[in-house]
């Protein structure tokens, strides 16, 4: 992240940071929920500001992940469904299928 700085090549840290959250659930050494989670936190946060929709969808799909697993499905359904919004109904990538999927998941599973 310090080399996007540096060259002022902001636009992408949004998306290194939620890498970065991925990888430290994948560390079974060093497994962090709570840092995960504050990367993606910030991931968010960040494509939000930068209105990088893209990014903000794919930071907002493993934070709601991330709670899924905690059961923190309301959350989750809270966090995806604006961003799903955003999206073009027919829209198909892969990214906003997957995040339709899970948001339809999680419908689904309050009844």
């Amino acid at each position: 992240m310090g080399r996007c700085e540096a060259k002022q090549e902001q636009w992408y840290v949004p998306e290194l940071l939620r890498i970065k959250g991925e990888l430290m659930l994948k560390d079974t050494q060093h497994r962090s929920a709570s840092s995960a989670e504050k990367c993606f936190s910030e991931a968010l946060r960040l494509a939000k500001h930068q209105g990088a929709l893209f990014w903000e969808l794919r930071s907002a799909v493993s934070l709601a992940r991330l709670w899924i697993g905690q059961d923190r499905k309301s959350d989750a359904s809270q966090i995806l469904a604006p961003v799903c919004g955003a999206f073009a109904k027919g829209l198909q990538i892969a990214d906003v299928r997957e995040a339709r999927a899970l948001l339809g998941e999680l419908a689904g599973g309050k009844g």
